[in-house]
Parts: C-alpha cells; structure tokens; sequence
C-alpha cells in the first residue's frame, strides 16, 4: 500500500491527531483526549523530538513500548491501545505505507480488593474525625456522605463529584446522565437507602448546584482521599483510591446474590470478574474447604 497522506495533512503526530483523528471522535470524553495527548507527549520524551506520522511503524512503537514497560506495564498496554488505535486510523486513511503489529503488552492482573465490614467502619470513623470545612460543609459531613453514597451505587468518582442537587428526587431516585460517565452513552439510576439520604441532608442545606461542592482540584481531592485512608489506617496506594468503593459495592453485592455486572453496566461478565469482584467477599465457600471436607483430610 502507498501512503498518499495529501498536502493539507500535519506530519507532527501531535497536531494530527488534534486536526485529523480526534475531529472523526465524535462525543469522546475530554478525559479520553488527555490520555491520547500523554501517550504521545511521553513517546517525544522518549525520542527526543515530537514523534511524527514516520514513527508509526513496527520499530520505533515497539522500542518505545518496550522503554515503557521497563516503567510500568500498566502504563505500556494503556500506550499501546492509544498508539494501535492511532496507527489503524491513519493506516485506513492511508497517511502511513504499513498497518502496524502491536502485540498485546503482558500485564500482571492482581485479584480485586474491596473492603471488609470492619475496614468500612474505620473508614467511616475516620470521616468524622475530619477537620475543616468543604465547600461550606463540614469535612466529616462531606466525607461520610461521599463514602456512603459511593458505596451504594457502585458509581465512579468522576461522576459522583459531577452529581447536581437536582439530579436527586424527592423520592430518593438519584438519575446521572450519561454524559458525566465514563464513555458517555450510558445514564444510570440509583435508589438511595435511607442512611444515604440521611448523609447528604447536610450537603443539600448548601447553596451550592453540586451536591458534592468544593474548593479544590481533583489531584487535591486524591490527596485528601490519600489523607483519609491514612487516618483509617487503611493503605493508600494507587489500588486503595476511591474507585475501592466500587469493588467493595460489586463485591458485597456479588455476595449478597446480587448481579455486579448488571449493576455496574458493564457490557461483560469478565470486565467484573477480573476486575471488581474480591474472591475472599464474593465466595463464600472456599475451594481448598470444599476439597479437603470431600477428601476428609481434616
């Protein structure tokens, strides 16, 4: 295949993108843009000079790959899905000669953590020993509403921190429509429990159009989450950031005889195997019991 890119096309990766591939992503999250901006910012770190249309080939996206598995190979397979989508796009235009061949980068899945009974009293201990004040709201009030109300619907933090007053009825149906959602097609409803319109009474008593209103920015508010998990003394790595809530909600609920998948609008069973669903909640039996009452080995 030649490639025949035209005169009116950027040959600098970035400014393609920008001009000719995110122009054809139509209701794309600016968060999903940022992401693509990233890849291709730290692919120029990493050669030296702004990458261009040439660098879309087998070679230079392997080495590049390969530098940043080196780093992480979460961060490498999240790179490779930006770059594939990329080189495909610009392969079907034919703006580069070759399709480009982007194995699969190997990651190591660890199983899902959620929160157990006793973790999420700490957690909400910790809550009330909050000083200071957030949004006009006292922080203990704040983050206590914020954990319940995330812990009974499962819902991302991006979408809870979007949530305005009059998404939630007087009969207790909180609506999010789709467009503050990840991938902004699906809109979902949650019927709030008793104890989580209890906890937000505070926060509708502000003058403020969000229901979680704040003054500070979203790597400030991880900080803080960081912060309060310390309190908790709970641990506050990268996989005890809120989005533990939403295992700890598919968990329980996967115990309990509810369907996670379902309840997390997930397109596939998988997604919420593999990712959301803590074995020592979700299974009641343990195998290695099962085996050894069967084979009397006790």
């Amino acid at each position: 295949m030649i490639a025949c890119p035209g005169p009116n096309i950027p040959h600098d990766l970035l400014s393609y993108f920008d001009r000719v591939y995110w122009n054809k992503k139509i209701g794309r999250s600016q968060q999903t843009r940022k992401l693509y901006l990233l890849t291709l910012t730290k692919m120029g770190a990493f050669l030296g000079r702004s990458p261009t249309l040439d660098d879309l080939n087998d070679d230079t996206c392997a080495a590049y790959l390969s530098h940043r598995f080196s780093e992480s190979a979460f961060a490498a397979n999240k790179d490779r899905k930006n770059l594939s989508a990329l080189a495909t796009f610009a392969a079907k235009k034919r703006h580069i000669e070759q399709w480009v061949m982007m194995p699969e980068v190997p990651v190591v899945i660890p199983p899902p953590v959620a929160l157990r009974a006793e973790q999420i009293t700490d957690l909400l201990s910790a809550c009330r020993r909050s000083a200071g004040m957030i949004g006009g709201v006292r922080a203990s009030l704040w983050w206590r509403a914020f954990v319940i109300v995330a812990v009974v619907t499962g819902e991302r933090t991006s979408a809870l921190l979007s949530i305005r007053r009059d998404w939630i009825g007087s009969d207790g149906w909180l609506r999010i429509p789709a467009t503050v959602r990840k991938g902004r097609r699906k809109a979902m409803a949650y019927l709030l429990p008793a104890c989580a319109m209890e906890a937000i009474k505070p926060l509708l008593a502000v003058d403020s159009p969000l229901l979680f209103p704040r003054e500070f920015t979203d790597s400030a508010f991880y900080r803080r989450w960081g912060q309060l998990m310390e309190l908790a003394g709970l641990p506050s790595g990268r996989r005890w950031k809120p989005q533990v809530l939403r295992r700890t909600f598919a968990s329980w609920l996967k115990n309990e005889g509810g369907d996670a998948t379902i309840a997390l609008a997930h397109d596939s069973s998988k997604t919420t195997n593999q990712s959301y669903l803590d074995p020592t909640v979700t299974t009641a039996t343990q195998p290695g019991e099962v085996i050894a009452k069967a084979l009397n080995l006790s």
